[in-house]
């Protein structure tokens, strides 16, 4: 089970958070002071803010409540007496020619028509979904149009319900044009930091001191007009829908109907901490504290931290193999780091002559292995030697032909001692140079020229251990010699084809493959008469199983293909 390592702080770090600690209390003092300014200070500007939004409003107000006591004179003028759409017309055209900032006034009836037009226009709005439910709501209130079916123009639109004996007639509408509305607001804040937008009891914009088209980037970002009217008379902070930070303040123009919202960008440093305002009280204790930990920290980098450093330099360049000059001279060291220069310097001495023991102890075994691996190559290389004397005085095919098999059984073997023997690694053979090596000893090569064998190999440069290499060999050997026995000419082909594949994939699973062509035999009847009894098949399945590998075979009329696979291994002791 592992243990947690505890994080130990450097020399540096703790003596940060020691002077930290200590003038902690005079800076915490100083924060409360500043927090509690600031504090009233942000009260201050912010009921400054809505006593200043609320005073500029003051024209917006009376111009809302002009629109709307309007529509409602008109009204109980319309529900006098019987209805008649001349009347009214006449009616409610004197009456917005008598005021300036109004553009037009009609009756809307709760079947969608409008008969009574300052304008003497007609019009069937009984497709207007949003004034169809106001025509039939019997509220008052107050909404915005783009552009309005009677004048054409974006327009504030003030409406109330409209009563004829008793029964709901429809509303009276006074249009408002936004030319005028946007600059009421607009006058009263020029050469000021906040802007105004009006909203109706639904949401919607109906005016604004920057304009219609810049009304939605003032108002806060994802919050419900309930919400909004939960804030009346209060200010707070909030981000806008363009991401930027905003000081809002909620007023009520209309009862119930109208809200103002005033919005002032919070500059950088404003805030809970407004830095900008209170430099001078952070300045003092900022200062102090730095001082402090200058002092201490140059004196502790000249003192301790630079000898440790150059310490720990020398220790890495040691660690990393770096011999050319591992002692260490600290210049100008306290009496407790130079007895520690000189522990190290003993220590680099002590450990470099066991280094120097061990690599000489190392060069002579490497030496011993060598001369190990190349003695057993010259004894396997003589029994193959005897083997083939042997053989030229066998009278029989049989004979020869075991002599052969065991033959190229032992220079195979000998085939990877003589790797071993020249490889910069001896613990180690490249499988691809062993299996040319194994074609070539055996004499797969010259037998593909003598016969008009097409042979092809593809090789990969795989490690091998001794454990693995030796029956990795032995079981080419018996492999290929079983290839050059039953080697054919395909119908349909001009040459036999001999293939040799070594590779190694994912997971270090190494594949080697020993493909050849089946048909008209290359040699000659006796030649390739079958004498064997079976050895050789049963030595390639203790091979493979001695590779811990698995084998798969392919036979059809045209190719033997034999294939094993196995994971490559440490060396085992």
């Amino acid at each position: 089970m592992k243990t947690l390592r505890r994080w130990r702080p450097s020399l540096s770090t703790q003596l940060v958070i020691l002077f930290t600690m200590a003038l902690l209390p005079l800076g915490l003092i100083s924060l409360y002071q500043t927090w509690a300014v600031a504090r009233e200070t942000d009260a201050l500007a912010a009921r400054a803010l809505l006593a200043e939004a609320e005073n500029a409003a003051t024209e917006e107000r009376n111009l809302l409540y002009e629109g709307l006591g309007s529509a409602e004179v008109i009204a109980s003028a319309v529900g006098q007496g019987d209805f008649a759409p001349g009347f009214c017309s006449l009616l409610v055209k004197q009456f917005i020619e008598a005021r300036d900032v109004f553009v037009w006034a009609g009756v809307l009836e709760t079947n969608g028509v409008v008969q009574c037009s300052s304008n003497d226009v007609h019009l069937q709005l009984n497709d207007r979904v949003e004034m169809m439910q106001r025509a039939t709501s019997a509220g008052r209130g107050f909404f915005s149009l783009p552009a309005g079916p009677a004048s054409g123009e974006s327009v504030l639109v003030a409406y109330s319900p409209t009563f004829q004996n008793g029964e709901l007639l429809g509303i009276t509408v006074v249009s408002i044009p936004h030319d005028i509305a946007n600059r009421e607001l607009s006058r009263r804040v020029e050469d000021r930091d906040f802007a105004m937008t009006t909203l109706n009891r639904n949401g919607e914009i109906l005016s604004s001191s920057e304009g219609l088209d810049a009304a939605g980037a003032l108002l806060p970002q994802d919050m419900r007009m309930a919400d909004l009217t939960n804030r009346v008379n209060t200010t707070f902070e909030s981000v806008s829908t363009t991401g930027a930070r905003q000081l809002y303040a909620i007023s009520e123009l209309v009862d119930n109907e109208v809200i103002l919202v005033a919005s002032k960008p919070m500059l950088s440093g404003e805030g809970f901490l407004p830095v900008s305002r209170s430099r001078i009280a952070f300045v003092f204790p900022l200062l102090m504290w730095a001082a402090s930990l200058s002092v201490a920290l140059f004196g502790l980098h000249h003192l301790v931290l630079r000898h440790l450093r150059d310490l720990r330099s020398a220790m890495r360049r040691f660690a990393l193999g770096e011999r050319d000059d591992p002692l260490l001279n600290l210049k100008d060291a306290p009496p407790e780091l130079r007895e520690a220069q000189r522990a190290f310097n003993r220590m680099v001495f002590i450990l470099t002559e066991a280094e120097n023991r061990t690599q000489q102890d190392l060069r002579e075994k490497t030496i011993l292995l060598r001369e190990v691996h190349h003695r057993v190559k010259n004894n396997l290389q003589m029994v193959a030697s005897i083997m083939s004397l042997q053989m030229r005085k066998a009278q029989s095919t049989e004979a020869k032909q075991v002599l052969m098999q065991l033959q190229n059984r032992v220079r195979g073997l000998a085939t990877i001692h003589r790797s071993l023997f020249t490889m910069p690694e001896v613990t180690t053979v490249n499988g691809g140079d062993l299996v040319r090596e194994l074609v070539e000893e055996i004499g797969i090569a010259q037998f593909a020229k003598r016969n008009d064998v097409a042979l092809h190999a593809d090789l990969a440069d795989v490690p091998l251990y001794p454990d693995q290499a030796v029956p990795l060999s032995m079981f080419l050997s018996e492999a290929m010699t079983n290839a050059m026995k039953y080697i054919g000419t395909p119908k349909d082909a001009d040459q036999a084809r001999l293939e040799i594949k070594l590779s190694m994939g994912d997971e270090s699973v190494v594949t080697l493959m020993i493909e050849n062509t089946l048909g008209l035999p290359q040699l000659e009847t006796d030649q390739a008469a079958d004498i064997s009894d079976g050895l050789g098949s049963r030595l390639m399945q203790a091979f493979v199983r001695q590779l811990e590998g698995t084998d798969k075979i392919k036979h059809t009329t045209r190719i033997y293909r034999h294939e094993i696979r196995f994971k490559t291994v440490d060396l085992q002791a």
